[in-house]
């Protein structure tokens, strides 16, 4: 009797594409396109103003690379890469497909960041905590820095620490460390 093999198939599904994007030319745009599948999906990208040439993993260029995981990386020096890109992943089971906008404007022409949330003064006991929220948002996304008087105010990431949003916090307060802090152009008092 002959062996009976029976092979399983899983159609591609995003787990994570790209999403529309605003960026300064000459900064690093991240598009990310990654999947599951059976088999693995290979992923390929496409642009509205290329597409007859998919550029796959591996793919390199003077200005952009696809990595091993599908991201897109793009530093573009023209508005021209600007538009839509589009991530397929594809395999033997089908294709899943994402789109995105990245919409490109030259340094002197982007608008300064916006401060959405600015921090607020709180008095608060000693040994407390205190959590000072600062969100911005612009293109391409700004870096919260917080300063104590004129300097950048050191973390130690026990007692003082930022977040990846921005937010400063500072546990186990001293009646002592009160002042006057800013994070852009916000300022903010503790205590």
């Amino acid at each position: 009797m002959m062996p009976f093999f029976y092979f399983f198939t899983d159609p591609p599904q995003l787990e994570s594409g790209p999403k529309d994007t605003a960026a300064i030319l000459n900064t690093s745009v991240l598009l990310p396109c990654y999947g599951r599948g059976t088999p693995p999906p290979t992923p390929v990208w496409t642009h509205s103003s290329l597409p007859q040439q998919p550029v796959g993993s591996g793919w390199v260029s003077e200005d952009a690379r696809v990595d091993r995981d599908g991201t897109l990386i793009l530093t573009p020096q023209t508005t021209d890469q600007g538009g839509t890109w589009t991530c397929s992943l594809v395999s033997e089971a089908g294709v899943a497909h994402a789109r995105a906008w990245l919409t490109l404007v030259a340094a002197r022409h982007a608008p300064p960041p916006i401060i959405t949330i600015p921090p607020t003064n709180q008095t608060l006991p000693a040994r407390t905590h205190a959590i000072l929220h600062c969100r911005a948002q612009g293109p391409p996304t700004p870096t919260v820095t917080w300063y104590r008087g004129a300097a950048p105010l050191r973390t130690d990431g026990d007692r003082v620490s930022i977040d990846k949003n921005g937010d400063l916090t500072i546990t186990r307060l001293k009646a002592r460390w009160k002042g006057v802090g800013w994070a852009g152009r916000t300022w903010a008092a503790w205590s």
